[in-house]
């Protein structure tokens, strides 16, 4: 076998701590306060609270209840599974870069080191105007697009 990419390594102060091998209690985040006709500004509050809640005190959390129906679900994740399958050369013809934050990329960075993952980042606005920068002053505008791969042709539709 081979050995692993060193970019691939975490420095020991990063690496799990053995002390820790399981936790319980994920947060579980129920949606169904946003799409219920319904507006309550008390809810909301709350809502955003819960989830400000999972991401300073675990960094992630499950949504329930959000509205997307599970064929749309089963859709994306075969047209997701397709993509990801594809060799990396192809996949690469659709990477992300400085100018474009849209398309496929194998190199996000956490804590100074490589993640073992790959993303396909795209938006459901085509085109999303952002600001330029995170300047507060800022207001120049800057025009993304999403980038899409021939293969798989229904990763566009889902």
């Amino acid at each position: 076998m081979g050995e692993v990419d060193p970019d691939f390594i975490q420095a020991v102060e990063h690496r799990p701590k053995p002390e820790i091998i399981e936790a319980e209690g994920i947060p579980l985040i129920d949606l169904s306060p946003l799409i219920s006709l319904e507006s309550d500004s008390d809810g909301s509050a709350r809502l955003v609270a819960e989830i400000g809640d999972a991401c300073k005190n675990w960094g992630f959390f499950q949504v329930i209840n959000h509205g997307v129906p599970s064929k749309a679900r089963e859709r994306i994740e075969l047209a997701s599974k397709k993509f990801f399958a594809l060799s990396k050369d192809e996949k690469k013809k659709v990477s992300r870069d400085e100018a474009n934050i849209f398309g496929y990329s194998d190199h996000e960075i956490t804590k100074n080191i490589r993640d073992w993952k790959e993303v396909f980042d795209c938006t459901i606005e085509n085109p999303t105007i952002i600001y330029a920068t995170d300047e507060p002053d800022d207001e120049e505008l800057r025009e993304l697009t999403n980038q899409w791969p021939q293969y798989p042709p229904e990763l566009r539709q889902v």
